[in-house]
């Protein structure tokens, strides 16, 4: 299914075009001796690449790469380091399985895992039990049970992403003091 919009709005930005032509766009260019002063640039990667085997693709390098990740094996030293972060991987001492949390955007809910999980990216993962239909699973990650909970109250976060404390369940239906009688 197709939605056609026309606008007939004369002041728009896209009746002009102006959404749609890049050529009406200052663009950043950088002169060639600049860009071939730089170090860490594609163009220094893929030259190193190519004087160390001359049939280097980056079609294959990049397969090769998956591959490597896929099977578990995790590349060394700085450069792998520097290639695989662990994003989001933070100190997860403040979180305990068990305690009521509040997750980033406000979702409430119970720590129930903490840990690294098979399937996900390396590192440590939190899995909540939350208190509202606002996960993404049932507490299991690619056919591997972490925690048991209902179909889509259960998630996995990084530890940066989780405050433990009295979070107590939200009830939208409970009075404040300053609601009329």
């Amino acid at each position: 299914d197709t939605l056609h919009v026309i606008d007939t709005d004369p002041s728009s930005l896209s009746a002009g075009g102006w959404l749609e032509d890049t050529s009406k766009v200052d663009k950043y260019v950088m002169s060639e001796e600049a860009y071939a002063s730089r170090e860490n640039t594609y163009r220094k990667f893929k030259e190193s690449k190519l004087a160390a085997d001359p049939s280097w693709t980056l079609k294959r390098e990049l397969a090769e790469r998956a591959s490597r990740r896929g099977a578990g094996q995790q590349e060394t030293g700085a450069e792998g380091a520097a290639r695989l972060p662990l994003h989001g991987d933070g100190d997860a001492s403040h979180v305990s399985a068990g305690s009521r949390c509040r997750v980033e955007g406000d979702r409430r809910g119970v720590v129930r895992f903490v840990g690294p999980c098979e399937g996900l990216p390396a590192g440590t993962w939190v899995g909540v039990e939350y208190d509202e239909p606002v996960g993404k699973g049932d507490g299991s990650v690619k056919g591997v049970s972490y925690f048991e909970c209902r179909d889509k109250y259960g998630g996995f976060v990084r530890p940066g992403m989780v405050t433990c404390g009295e979070f107590p369940p939200v009830d939208d239906f409970a009075f404040s003091d300053q609601d009329e009688l």
